[in-house]
């Protein structure tokens, strides 16, 4: 998407045609706070997702050689850091081949996981992290990686 088209209705496309809307949500997302202490040395911004991409590929050629414990840790639990912490759990157990289980840490400055969510869905997939031995660590805010 390059544009939108108000009196039309449209979005408007490099390279394709304008694609035609009733009601339009646009979700351009927020970028990460990478001003934290040591995060632009140590973190992956999971925007934009290219960056993500290439740094997660190289993550998995490495654990397919490497017998050192991995541990991976997500600054955000709402519900995309829950959703992005839950992915990558389920892809490090497919690729396999560590000597030791994966440790995954959810940093969250709420007191629970997908604060904006209903408690019903809070229980749940604290539930499900806690099934899959995630670490939650909530109501703090990282000041530094």
């Amino acid at each position: 998407a390059v544009g939108l088209d108000l009196s039309k209705k449209a979005v408007v496309c490099r390279g394709r045609p304008p694609v035609p809307y009733d009601l339009l949500s646009v979700d351009i997302g927020i970028a990460p706070n990478c001003g934290i202490l040591g995060a632009s040395e140590h973190a992956v911004p999971v925007k934009p997702i290219a960056g993500l991409v290439s740094r997660w590929k190289a993550l998995e050629k490495r654990i397919r050689v490497s017998s050192d414990p991995l541990r991976v840790a997500v600054v955000g639990a709402g519900a995309a850091g829950v959703e992005l912490t839950l992915s990558m759990h389920r892809a490090v157990m497919k690729v396999g081949k560590t000597i030791s289980p994966p440790e995954f840490h959810l940093f969250g400055s709420a007191p629970t996981v997908m604060p904006t969510h209903s408690r019903g869905a809070q229980r749940r997939f604290t539930r499900v992290l806690s099934e899959r031995g995630v670490y939650l660590h909530l109501g703090q805010r990282v000041s530094q990686v």
